[in-house]
C-alpha cells in the first residue's frame, strides 16, 4: 500500500506530498530573497514601495518556515512536537499577514486612485499593521495551547 487508509480513501504518502513542496518552497526562498535584494538597494519613500517591501519580507518568511517544516517532515517523518508547534504557528502568521499586507497594497492604491491628492497617513498603516499582526499572534498562541489537537486528529 502506498499510502495510509483513511475514511475517505488513501492518503498519499508523505514524501509524494513533500518533495514537490519542498520544491516550491525553496524556490519561493531564492525568488523572495532575490527580490528582496532589490528592494533594499532602492530608496523607498512611498507608502507603497515599502508595503511591497514588507509583502516581499513576509513572503519570504513564509517560505522560510514552510522549507523547515517539510525539512523535519523529510528528516524525521514525524515532527518533533514543539518544533512543530512553533513552525506552525509562524507559519501561519506570517501567511496571514501577507494576506492582510496584500489587502493594505491594494486599499491604499485604490484610495490615491480615486482620490489623487489625499495624502494617507503612515502611522495609521502601521498601527493597523501592528494590531493585526498583534490579534494574530495571540489568537494562534491560545489556538496552539487550548485546542486539543489530539481530539482532532482521532475523529
Amino acid at each position: 500500500s502506498s499510502g495510509i487508509t483513511a475514511e475517505y480513501g488513501v492518503i498519499p504518502s508523505p514524501l509524494w506530498t513533500i518533495f514537490p513542496s519542498s520544491l516550491i518552497a525553496g524556490l519561493g526562498v531564492i525568488v523572495n530573497s532575490i527580490s528582496l535584494s532589490y528592494f533594499v538597494r532602492r530608496e523607498h519613500s512611498t507608502l507603497g514601495s515599502q508595503l511591497l517591501m514588507q509583502l516581499n519580507v513576509l513572503d519570504l518568511m513564509v517560505s522560510v518556515t514552510g522549507v523547515f517544516q517539510l525539512s523535519f517532515m523529510t528528516v524525521y517523518f514525524v515532527i518533533p512536537d514543539p518544533v512543530h508547534e512553533i513552525f506552525n504557528c509562524l507559519y501561519f502568521i506570517f501567511l496571514e499577514a501577507t494576506g492582510f499586507t496584500t489587502c493594505l497594497l491594494s486599499i491604499t492604491r485604490c484610495i490615491s486612485l480615486y482620490v489623487p491628492f489625499y495624502k494617507i497617513k503612515r502611522h495609521v498603516v502601521r498601527i493597523s499593521a501592528g494590531l493585526f499582526f498583534g490579534y494574530t499572534v495571540m489568537r494562534e498562541l491560545i489556538l496552539t495551547r487550548l485546542v486539543d489537537r489530539e481530539y482532532y486528529l482521532s475523529n
